[in-house]
């Protein structure tokens, strides 16, 4: 959950967008100690906030909230996780102020702005499910589903949905590449007027980066857009992408490359400066360096040399790819030219255009062939009206959300790790494990102060003894199914 001081910055990046939705209905899946949600809360002064808050540890944090005079809070002990729950909300009466539509009705295609709904789906750790690869992943698909199948609340008209997830989920819906754009994209696209990222991690993902000089257009396209309608651009690094001309001087480009956060340049850097240095050596001894001794090198020059291959071969490659996209604007415009001449001429010189330029590619390996295909789209994608990604069509850059702005979950006690596992399972296994509780073997008389992650290997031993030995433990296809994983995988793991 995010702290109060990255409250602010993303809830005033939202606040223009919001006015409409001043005494909404708000259904908030997952609000955790409830901050983010006592923030909208404050901005919007719902008439309802539904908190689906399926964990009771999250109550005590929440009983602020909900007992506060007045209060349009109601905490639905439901998993937001479960499509279930949504269906029990509407038959429960929870929205009385909804009603739903039908396909002639005025407001039918219309965004419903009385109605909110925000989740937080930053699971962790990522696990399977299905096709998917994570129960987050699961979640924004059904979510983007319902959109185009008018189910659950977005009955009630077009429902806008503010949605926290790790940043790695995001690529599934809103690439910042061509290469990543896949199915999950394309149905959320056609689904979807507008994604945009508010908040998240600084820099792109992965490897599949595209040309810095891309990314720059991108960013420019923005300030422009800002510009024109009046706004102001953070210029203190609040943002993601605001300082591409900053990242050239700092050095995380060569040869017009974007190294930028490149684990493998900032090895290399560092080996440079460390060679200069002189903290090591080429040579593992002295002797090493006179003919007709076995020339040794260091672990430290071998990295050095292989980083420095790796990068000239890349540089290489670039600038071989650079050349094919000067080709291809040659060829383009030279198809524009002929484009006012007669159609059986214009599709002679088109046929010859085309013929020339398959040539001029044929002589490229297969590889560089490749490269020079994804660059071409990504450029492609990019000069586009509108420009083909999401990401390219946003209308300011997103904040940048740092790891110590946000409140990891509270470290689990060793009786809410046991009661999590089966209801019941403290009671029986404590008195099993004497080990816990006592302070000389590392335990603690009040189990509640006594973490998962202190646990000796003693005490786990009288633990694991005391589950086997217990008759109502769950079966291990029950555990799995707790954990999240589906139950094909189950089965998978029961043969």
């Amino acid at each position: 959950m995010c702290k109060l001081s990255e409250e602010a910055k993303v809830s005033g990046q939202l606040a223009p967008s919001l006015i409409a939705y001043k005494n909404c209905d708000i259904i908030d899946v997952n609000p955790g100690n409830g901050l983010w949600s006592s923030t909208l809360h404050g901005h919007l002064k719902p008439r309802t906030h539904l908190l689906l808050e399926p964990e009771e540890s999250y109550i005590s944090s929440l009983r602020p909230l909900l007992d506060k005079p007045g209060s349009t809070y109601r905490h639905v002990p439901y998993s937001g996780i479960e499509w279930s729950s949504y269906e029990k909300i509407i038959n429960d009466g929870l929205l009385p102020n909804q009603e739903p539509l039908e396909e002639h009705d005025p407001g039918y295609n219309s965004t419903n702005n009385t109605l909110l709904f925000i989740a937080n789906l930053a699971h962790h750790p990522r696990r399977k499910f299905g096709d998917f690869k994570s129960i987050s992943q699961l979640m924004i698909h059904q979510l983007t589903t319902a959109v185009r199948t008018r189910t659950i609340f977005q009955r009630y008209g077009l429902v806008r949905m503010l949605v926290w997830t790790i940043n790695a989920e995001k690529n599934t819906i809103l690439p910042r590449t061509v290469a990543r754009r896949g199915k999950s994209t394309i149905q959320a696209e056609t689904t979807c007027d507008k994604i945009q990222e508010v908040a998240g991690a600084e820099g792109g993902l992965g490897r599949k980066r595209r040309d810095m000089a891309l990314d720059i257009a991108s960013s420019k396209r923005v300030a422009m857009l800002m510009e024109k309608d009046g706004r102001e651009r953070a210029t203190d690094g609040a943002t993601q992408e605001g300082h591409p001309k900053e990242k050239q001087a700092s050095g995380e480009t060569e040869g017009g490359m974007d190294l930028s956060g490149r684990l493998w340049w900032e090895e290399l850097k560092g080996l440079e400066e460390g060679y200069r240095n002189k903290e090591f050596t080429r040579f593992v001894t002295e002797e090493c360096r006179q003919w007709g001794k076995t020339r040794m090198l260091t672990k430290d020059y071998q990295r050095l040399v292989h980083l420095r291959t790796f990068a000239s071969s890349l540089k290489k490659k670039n600038t071989l790819v650079d050349q094919l996209l000067l080709k291809e604007e040659d060829r383009e415009a030279a198809e524009e030219s002929v484009m006012s001449m007669e159609q059986e001429q214009r599709d002679e010189e088109l046929a010859k255009l085309a013929e020339s330029y398959k040539e001029g590619l044929s002589t490229s390996s297969e590889s560089m062939q490749d490269n020079f295909a994804l660059a071409s789209d990504e450029r492609k994608a990019l000069t586009m009206d509108p420009p083909l990604l999401m990401w390219d069509r946003r209308t300011q850059e997103p904040i940048i959300a740092k790891p110590e702005e946000f409140q990891p979950q509270p470290k689990q006690s060793i009786l809410r790790g046991l009661n999590t596992l089966a209801p019941g399972a403290a009671a029986y296994i404590t008195p099993l494990a004497p080990s816990l509780s006592d302070p000389k073997r590392g335990g603690r008389r009040n189990l509640d102060q006594l973490r998962v992650r202190m646990l000796t290997a003693e005490m786990i031993e009288e633990i694991v003894v005391a589950w086997e030995n217990w008759p109502f433990r769950p079966s291990m296809g029950e555990l799995l199914m707790k954990m999240g994983i589906d139950r094909a995988t189950v089965r998978e793991r029961s043969l």
